[in-house]
């Protein structure tokens, strides 16, 4: 089973929170689906919702909304296979870094794929400060199938991975320029209640 979550976010205080589609979770799980895998979301943002945790970061009250990290790592199951976490923004940076060290504490042989906007505008920067075993950089589609395949990620275009203690990049990954080629996206693995 590969597992796909959306992490919990970060917003100033006083804000009102808007709902994400995971529209490119739900494009990775239905190729990935499409191509014969099983795939799980974990919605730690969407299915916590309403559940709010107030931090103070440098000097700044800010509310955290999302399920609790290990009732996202327990939603984890035993069948895992491979780990997709998408990060959007820069500043979910630490909370990708907890969540993914709370899962590698789990599953700490399972391969795990970080994505989105904070890897791939920071690769490099996501790699040294998460144990995150890859990062794409751009659409994940054809880069998170070919890792799952088993591909070696020195020969696939926008993955970053570590070798020999160094972190290498591949640039930026392969798009789908026809996109009638891809299913539409897996909205039918989210709980939209």
């Amino acid at each position: 089973m590969i597992y796909l979550i959306q992490i919990p976010w970060y917003f100033h205080k006083n804000a009102i929170p808007t709902m994400s589609q995971n529209i490119g979770l739900c494009y990775i799980a239905s190729f990935l689906e499409f191509n014969g895998y099983k795939v799980k979301i974990i919605d730690g943002y969407g299915e916590g919702f309403n559940i709010e945790h107030f931090e103070n970061i440098e000097g700044q009250i800010m509310k955290r909304i999302g399920l609790p990290f290990q009732e996202i790592v327990k939603r984890i199951g035993n069948d895992v296979q491979f780990i997709g976490i998408s990060v959007p923004f820069t500043m979910y940076a630490d909370i990708a870094k907890e969540l993914i060290l709370q899962i590698k504490d789990r599953f700490p042989k399972i391969p795990l794929v970080m994505g989105g906007v904070f890897p791939s505008t920071l690769p490099k920067f996501a790699m040294e400060n998460t144990k995150a075993d890859f990062v794409i950089v751009g659409e994940g589609e054809l880069a998170m199938y070919k890792l799952i395949k088993g591909e070696n990620p020195e020969d696939i275009k926008g993955v970053a991975f570590r070798k020999e203690g160094k972190i290498i990049t591949n640039g930026k990954t392969e798009g789908i320029n026809n996109l009638d080629s891809i299913p539409f996206p897996a909205r039918h693995l989210l709980p939209f209640e």
